[in-house]
């Protein structure tokens, strides 16, 4: 009824094609723009180049506003009537509405793979993770006798034996097979889990003193670029940390770098550990968070180092990924909530 009104009073002094204009080209035009401005900022974190175009349709629907909806046809604007500058703004809309479908629906596939993948992947490791948990509390007790045998033989070996040799090779594949079972059932407790609300600058500088004798520990590169608390258990976030660098470590030379980055927003906090090492290979990179896998050496890793970080961001309700490309480097992104619910 209001708008009734309004309408009536304003076509005693203004023509009845101008109010045409006004209220259904204009303001549904510019309605029109304001909203698509509105949610293209609102998702631009998920599919930005999909967005970003959505975001130049809304500002073309507010100049289409102004042109089709404040000048009639018949209006001249500059050297050009307005029908050809609308024309041109709409023949852009329509350009730039049609790469905003075309984006969003290939990145629109790709979020979905990478969910399903993602799914995929909780629930192999999940498996996996009850499968060696249960194998390491049964070789655990056999390792220990063995370990407890070994050195009483020991201690019955002449000192100048050649079989002194053989048992210290065997007393040590026997500590590194109780040092996987270890790792694997000390993961497996959930014992002194207490969250608590810390600041992610203590954080990454407490998890820098343990690897404080490194030889590499001066081709680490620190930026805390906000300063913010968030909810975690501490020693565990340490040890993600810990863990990746370590890895970091292992894939430069003496002329690389590492870089440590930490910053947050209104929801999360955000870890990334950047290296310009060797890469990983795009055909293994989907199998790097499996327990025991691993591309290092004999005797130079377990392959439980990534595995424990992804039970890590899993357990603060967090998410780990990597990007990771042969010959250039490495970036592992972690992302953990500041509020645990």
């Amino acid at each position: 009824m209001f708008l009734g009104f309004a309408i009536y009073n304003l076509s005693l002094y203004f023509d009845s094609e101008f109010l045409i204009r006004l209220f259904l080209g204009f303001s549904a035009a510019f309605l029109s723009g304001i909203s698509m401005f509105i949610i293209s900022i609102n998702y631009k974190k998920s599919l930005y180049d999909a967005y970003y175009n959505l975001r130049i349709c809304g500002i073309l629907f507010i100049i289409y506003s102004l042109v089709g909806g404040l000048f009639s046809t018949d209006s001249k604007i500059g050297l050009f009537n307005v029908i050809v500058y609308r024309s041109f703004v709409a023949i852009l809309i329509f350009f730039f509405l049609f790469r905003f479908l075309k984006i969003f629906d290939i990145e629109f596939i790709k979020k979905v793979e990478q969910k399903l993948k993602n799914i995929a992947l909780n629930e192999r490791l999940t498996s996996l993770g009850r499968l060696a948990m249960g194998i390491a509390h049964e070789i655990n007790t056999p390792l220990t006798n063995a370990s407890l045998t070994l050195e009483l033989i020991r201690k019955k070996v002449p000192q100048d034996s050649k079989l002194l040799d053989k048992l210290c090779m065997l007393e040590a594949n026997i500590d590194r097979a109780s040092l996987i079972a270890k790792e694997l059932l000390l993961f497996s407790k959930n014992d002194n889990l207490k969250f608590q609300n810390v600041n992610i600058d203590s954080i990454v500088n407490n998890s820098l003193i343990f690897i404080g004798n490194h030889k590499r520990k001066k081709q680490i590169k620190i930026f805390v670029k906000e300063d913010c608390n968030f909810e975690c258990i501490p020693h565990k976030i340490e040890e993600l940390i810990i863990n990746l660098i370590l890895n970091a470590f292992d894939a430069i030379d003496d002329n690389g770098l590492i870089e440590v980055i930490a910053y947050c927003d209104k929801e999360n906090v955000f870890i990334e550990i950047v290296d310009n090492g060797t890469g990983i290979p795009q055909d293994i990179l989907d199998k790097i968070f499996d327990p025991f896998f691993t591309t290092k050496g004999p005797n130079l890793g377990t392959g439980m180092g990534l595995y424990i970080c992804y039970n890590i961001a899993k357990l603060h309700n967090g998410e780990i990924k990597v990007e990771s490309e042969v010959g250039k480097g490495t970036i592992v992104r972690v992302r953990l909530p500041r509020k645990q619910r």
